[in-house]
Parts: C-alpha cells; structure tokens; sequence
C-alpha cells in the first residue's frame, strides 16, 4: 500500500463509483479507487472534512490503494445485510464502515460522530 501522495491527482470519479457508509448523524461516501471522497463529521450539518467529490483538485481526499491502482477499477459489494461495504482493488480488499449511533444512545469511546472504521487485507 502506497504511503506516500501520489505524483498525480487522482481522475475524478463519477458519482455512481462510489459507495455509501453511515452512522445514523452523517455518511461517507467511498471511492471504487480506494478513496473517502466525502464526510461532513460529525454530522450532516458539519463542514466538509473530504470532498473532492466536489472538487478534485483543492478538495480534501483520504486515499487507500495498492501503487498503480487505476482510479475507478475497483469492485464495491456490501456485506449482506449491513451497512458494511467492501471494495476489491488490485489484490487488496478495504472494509469500509461507520459506527452506528441512535440517538440517546451511549457509544464506545472513540466510535460514532462520524467515526469511519477502514480495514484493509
């Protein structure tokens, strides 16, 4: 997995490339190429902490992907029943979920409020 920025901003995605995670206060949406392209945290309401859905290039972005992954090439799945969506991109599988929060509810320390959870194997 590459550690360092890439040479070249990433081609932007369309909006059917993307996935959706939520927590019950806001969503993320992730990239078929790895990317957290948007999260308002901790809630809908909140500033934008990525966006480059919006723009591409001043915009922030978290990016997780083998080198040389082409942007877009992934496959995303949910896991069955969840809100837990996977994405396979050139031999590396990313596990993308949030937390879920209720409201009133006591949540673990560090988790909800727009908490993202990435695992990647």
């Amino acid at each position: 997995m590459a550690t360092e920025p890439a040479a070249e901003p990433a081609a932007q995605l369309a909006i059917h490339d993307y996935g959706l995670i939520a927590d019950g206060l806001t969503c993320a949406l992730i990239g078929r190429d790895g990317s957290l392209g948007w999260l308002c945290a901790p809630r809908f309401d909140s500033g934008s902490l990525f966006a480059t859905l919006l723009d591409p290039d001043r915009a922030g972005v978290c990016r997780w992907a083998p080198s040389g992954a082409a942007a877009g090439a992934g496959k995303q799945q949910y896991i069955e029943n969840t809100n837990v969506l996977v994405t396979d991109l050139a031999g590396v599988r990313i596990t993308d979920w949030m937390p879920a929060r209720f409201e009133g509810g006591a949540a673990a320390a560090g988790f909800g409020g727009g908490a993202v959870c990435r695992l990647a194997e």
